[in-house]
């Protein structure tokens, strides 16, 4: 029994030594982790991105508010999407300010023109006055001059004579003081009578903005179409400025799509990219489309929401009249990328110093390579430059050391192992 037991001893350490000695060329560093390799192949990399959004008339006629001195206030307007005929108020604007301000108006210039009257008959009435005072002055500057000359006693006594040319002085002043009152309140009756023809003028200006205001309180159809909101939060009381857009009158012969694709997935949105569109409202039925436009910046859809997106318009290979209304939800499919090339799995790539590596087998050893990254996808990157088809490529880190459960560790920095 010993000796058999002693032959299977020899047996069992003959066999793992054999054993370590074929993993010496499958296990590598003091671990003895197995290295799972792959060989590098072309594939083919169909890299496509998701979008929503709707639809909207390739053209429109905008409806916008009338100019004005003041902004308007939305008193009525049709739902939004309503269909409507040539001649059909859409817009119903609030009158009651432009109506207030035209009886202010008419009241500032009724009593601007009965102030004016009354201003023309005060400066009559003063005028007849002063000549009148004028004349009875120069009459007794003459009497006062004719008695001033004859100094016989035998009319006139010395103090009469005295007096009279006291008399002719003060007469003389009086003619004066009365031509000077009198040019006086002629010009203050001509500078009063101008401030108050420019306050009537000020309120004719009113009234004629308050009339052209009232004009232009509704707003027509220019012809038959689909009325879309500018804005989908419009509602009555919305105050709206002159030249502003309240919404659009679609052609609805010929649509287009406006998607919006998230920042981070959007490398490589080019005008001429085909897409898939999908109506929400019949997700069944597909229409090609391509991109037409793409937005030079990215913006966030919600205020307070930090995420950015591009909006791309695209226009559709054909309009699906029967189905198609502006402003449907839609979701599409635009493909940015479709050709053959080198793929590798993200866990085969690691970033080591700021660069891009990967581990190539060349015999027994393992060395790291240098690649330029290309597009990809979540589980894949496309390898641009460093190797090429037919290099066996590791899926981990070789040097790292294995945990219990088995998996790879690397005591390095994480962001240094981050794969793109």
């Amino acid at each position: 029994m010993k000796i058999q037991n002693a032959i299977v001893i020899v047996i069992v350490l003959g066999s793992a030594a054999a054993g370590a000695s074929w993993g010496a060329d499958k296990w590598l560093g003091k671990s003895k982790t197995p290295i799972d390799t792959i060989v590098v192949t072309e594939q083919k990399l169909d890299r496509q991105v998701s979008a929503e959004g709707y639809l909207k008339a390739e053209k429109a006629t905008p409806l916008v508010a009338p100019q004005g001195w003041k902004p308007y206030k939305i008193a009525w307007l049709v739902p939004d999407g309503s269909r409507v005929k040539s001649g059909d108020i859409v817009v119903r604007f609030n009158q009651d300010e432009l109506t207030r301000e035209l009886a202010n108006g008419q009241d500032d210039r009724d009593s601007a023109e009965a102030r004016i009257s009354s201003q023309r008959i005060r400066s009559a009435t003063s005028d007849k006055t002063r000549i009148q005072a004028a004349r009875l002055a120069e009459i007794d500057l003459k009497t006062a001059k004719l008695r001033a000359k004859d100094e016989s006693s035998e009319l006139f006594s010395r103090n009469e004579i005295i007096k009279s040319r006291i008399d002719g002085q003060l007469s003389e002043a009086k003619v004066n003081h009365a031509n000077t009152t009198s040019r006086v309140d002629r010009q203050i009756s001509g500078s009063t009578q101008k401030l108050i023809e420019l306050e009537r003028k000020r309120a004719l200006l009113t009234i004629q903005q308050a009339q052209d205001g009232l004009a232009r309180m509704e707003i027509v159809a220019p012809h038959d179409g689909i009325f879309v909101y500018k804005r989908s939060d419009m509602k009555l009381g919305d105050r709206i400025y002159g030249g502003q857009t309240i919404g659009e009158l679609p052609l609805v012969d010929k649509m287009e799509a406006e998607v919006f694709v998230v920042e981070a997935d959007a490398m490589g949105l080019e005008k001429g990219k085909e897409a898939i569109l999908f109506l929400e409202s019949h997700p069944s039925k597909k229409y090609k489309a391509t991109i037409k436009k793409v937005a030079a910046l990215a913006q966030p859809r919600q205020r307070d929401t930090p995420t950015q997106y591009f909006a791309v318009t695209l226009e559709l290979e054909s309009t699906d009249a029967a189905v198609m209304k502006p402003g449907q939800r839609v979701r599409a499919t635009i493909s940015l990328e479709s050709k053959q090339t080198i793929l590798l799995p993200r866990q085969c790539v690691f970033n080591v110093d700021n660069e891009w590596i990967v581990y190539k087998q060349e015999g027994d050893a393992f060395t790291a390579q240098k690649v330029v990254l290309g597009s990809g996808t979540p589980g894949r990157i496309e390898i641009k430059e460093g190797i090429a088809v037919g290099d066996i490529i590791t899926t981990r880190d070789p040097h790292a050391s294995t945990s219990e459960n088995g998996e790879a560790e690397r005591p390095v920095d994480e962001k240094a192992t981050e794969t793109p």
